[in-house]
């Protein structure tokens, strides 16, 4: 089991909850589907759950969105939010052309924040 699957059981468990609980916890809509990656998840039979997942579960399980985001292995730290994990994941999606155009405009936003402050 992984260290995410270790972190979503014990919790669930500590709150005395079903994974059907916590599914029905996740939303009505698609219940059994959200108890099927809990199930998958609590296995470690899941490749990197997408952040959105990881943050409906946190909120189910009364967790903070980071603890779980750390577990499933995105390093980061208690102080980053899910925005910043989705714009990672989506750069690591991007082909080689893409992420240099957004090394690029990161440096220029770097070079007119240094500016304004030093000016």
């Amino acid at each position: 089991m992984s260290q995410l699957g270790d972190s979503v059981r014990r919790r669930r468990k500590e709150l005395g909850l079903s994974q059907q609980a916590v599914a029905d916890r996740m939303g009505a809509a698609g219940c059994e589907a959200w108890r099927t990656t809990i199930s998958a998840i609590e296995r470690g039979v899941t490749g990197l759950p997408d952040p959105k997942t990881l943050h409906a579960l946190s909120a189910s399980l009364d967790l903070p969105s980071a603890a779980l985001l750390e577990a499933a292995g995105y390093g980061i730290g208690p102080d980053i939010d899910v925005g910043f994990v989705q714009l990672r994941q989506s750069y690591a999606e991007m082909d080689g052309r893409r992420r240099r155009e957004i090394v690029i405009l990161a440096d220029a936003l770097l070079r007119a924040q240094r500016l304004d402050k030093s000016g």
